[in-house]
């Protein structure tokens, strides 16, 4: 099926936090692990008017595993890093999402804990923790459903309501691909995707929007792509992502800079897909 058959419906999406140019090694690094980086029972965005057929062959199955390498250069400066993107099975219905970046200036690890029943992904437990330049900074959320509370582990501890649909900052970027892949499996036009991040106390809105396809040239070859941006009110800032169709919209290049040209950029190395090498 062609990628491009459904570009013309084009709709609204959604993306990480606000990332700052300063300070730069931070940024760059930040961006491998957050940027690289949904709801909680939601339906994956099958139109109501498919047969009992249809729903059932565009049902997705749980995601696939993969572990990903990327490298990020700042434009201009001789800054690079190295991150790591992993998808684990802890248990029968429950994963694990990690994400790493290490540079000679700092590291930042980032994972999520979810369970995945009838194509929801309902997340558990969250981790962040970074150490090197600038401050160092962890933190732990923990998702009680049977309470609807989360819980925030930090410097300064906060507590909230737990909402129908509230994602953390890693997960819903798996949700992203999911609801993605739904759509593309069920050859439907593309969904519109927004989500709700559980952040300092508060819930924060993010939108994505798909604006056309590419192939990219990689390390590891060819890869068709879809470039999808982040909406946002900030004009002085672009945020692409380049998601590859046929590995379940695996993120394979990223791209943020501003009105000036400078920014960062990551690219796919090499990766594991299904227990198989791309």
């Amino acid at each position: 099926m062609q990628i491009g058959s459904r570009l013309k419906a084009i709709r609204r999406l959604s993306c990480p936090g606000d990332i700052r140019l300063t300070p730069l090694i931070i940024t760059v690094v930040t961006l491998l692990v957050s940027a690289t980086s949904f709801s909680q029972a939601s339906d994956l965005g099958i139109a109501p008017e498919l047969t009992d057929t249809q729903q059932a062959d565009a049902q997705l199955k749980s995601p696939t595993l993969f572990r990903a390498v990327y490298k990020a250069d700042y434009k201009g400066l001789p800054v690079s890093a190295v991150g790591i993107r992993e998808l684990t099975n802890t248990k029968p219905g429950e994963f694990k999402l990690t994400s790493s970046a290490k540079s000679f200036f700092a590291t930042i690890e980032e994972s999520t804990s979810f369970q995945w029943s009838e194509n929801s992904l309902v997340p558990l437990e969250y981790h962040y923790s970074r150490r090197g330049v600038g401050k160092n900074r962890r933190t732990s959320l923990s998702f009680d459903w049977d309470s609807q509370l989360l819980s925030a582990a930090e410097a300064e501890p906060w507590e909230m309501a737990l909402v129908h649909g509230t994602l953390d900052k890693l997960l819903y970027q798996l949700k992203l691909r999911t609801d993605l892949e739904s759509a593309h499996k069920a050859e439907q036009p593309w969904p519109e995707l927004s989500y709700d991040i559980a952040d300092d106390g508060r819930l924060k809105h993010y939108e994505f929007e798909v604006i056309g396809e590419e192939a990219l040239e990689t390390p590891i070859g060819t890869i068709n792509t879809i470039k999808t941006t982040r909406v946002n009110n900030k004009k002085d800032r672009k945020t692409i992502f380049w998601l590859a169709p046929e590995y379940e919209f695996l993120l394979v290049k990223f791209r943020q800079q501003d009105a000036e040209g400078r920014g960062f950029e990551l690219i796919l190395q090499e990766a594991t897909f299904g227990g198989q090498a791309l």
